[in-house]
């Protein structure tokens, strides 16, 4: 799947500055879209105001200084965006195990019922820069709060003590009904390839994130592939300008979880063996890895931009930002 997430990736940069040079506008996230035009309801007028805004440089983007000369109107090349996200999933719980605290005795399983999530309210920064009137890149550096609710039962485990090579399979039921919660600084990075054709755009996004939260064991990692389809908005008589679009979204962010426990809480009939206090650890699979989002953004001026994004189906997604070029 990743392979061709990177060839589409690939195709996309190489053809799409093959376009015929007849490029009216790079607006803000999008790039280059010849024959631009704004829909309004009622009316099919492209006779937009323009906001004239300098950049405070002629480079970047590549051919950004020749082609504002030429009478091209492109985004600025800087930007600087707070995002406010969140989301949360359904998973699957694998690699159980339940380590005993004060014994040698592990006992692991396979969960016959389950219905684990893990959700994720993140703050970040997002510094851009257009490197190419296609082409931007982008770093992500903020905080994240980090919620797995591992709820899972094993209804047959296999119990060991390696130490004295003993093994034996127990019909018992394990029940974990837990909420683990993890605080820790997110960063990475990603870009993003997009341009389009009178009214309407594409874009194609990936970017890879590293959370590392306190008292987890192992680092949180997810990666993204977006891709969306939208049209532009717009009044001829006004200079606020925005956008919606729909598409759908692929998200790749398995992870491990482990937590402690009482034993009789969870299987009363493995205290004498495991003990009082055990941790149980496993990994959470994504149920689905795909899902549809809807979005807009709201360009107030050539500086300031509002966007808000919601995910559905199998993945809960809603994300707000406000950028500002220069």
């Amino acid at each position: 799947m990743r392979h061709k997430i990177y060839i589409a990736a690939i195709i996309s940069i190489i053809l799409i500055p093959g376009l015929p040079d007849l490029i009216h506008a790079q607006k803000s996230d999008l790039g280059i879209i010849p024959g631009k035009k704004y829909l309004w309801f009622g009316s099919l007028e492209n006779e937009m105001l323009e906001e004239k805004a300098r950049p405070v440089v002629s480079f970047p983007p590549f051919c950004g200084k020749k082609r504002r000369e030429i009478g091209h109107d492109l985004a600025l090349p800087f930007g600087a965006t707070a995002v406010f996200e969140f989301n949360r999933q359904i998973y699957n719980a694998t690699d159980l195990m339940l380590n005993s605290d004060s014994t040698n005795f592990f006992a692991t399983g396979n969960a016959s019922v389950q219905q684990s999530t893990a959700g994720h309210l993140d703050a970040f920064f997002r510094p851009d820069i257009w490197l190419l009137p296609i082409l931007n890149i982008y770093g992500i550096f903020g905080y994240s709060r980090t919620t797995i609710r591992p709820k899972f039962e094993v209804q047959q485990v296999l119990l060991k003590n390696p130490d004295i090579g003993w093994e034996d399979t127990l019909d018992l039921t394990v029940s974990i009904d837990d909420e683990l919660v993890f605080y820790g600084p997110r960063y990475g990075g990603g870009a993003s390839v997009s341009a389009g054709f009178n009214s309407f755009f594409f874009v194609l996004d990936y970017h890879y994130v590293v959370s590392k939260p306190n008292g987890s064991p192992d680092a949180f990692e997810s990666q993204n592939f977006a891709a969306r389809l939208g049209i532009l908005l717009g009044h001829n008589r006004k200079k606020t300008k925005g956008s919606l679009w729909v598409g759908f979204n692929y998200v790749n962010d398995n992870q491990r979880f482990t937590g402690a426990v009482d034993v009789k809480d969870i299987a009363p009939e493995l205290e004498f063996l495991v003990g009082e206090k055990a941790t149980y650890s496993g990994k959470l699979l994504a149920k689905q890895y795909w899902n549809l989002q809807l979005g807009g953004f709201l360009i107030v001026s050539k500086h300031h931009i509002l966007s808000l994004e919601a995910g559905y189906f199998t993945r809960e997604q809603l994300s707000l930002s406000y950028g500002f070029r220069f």
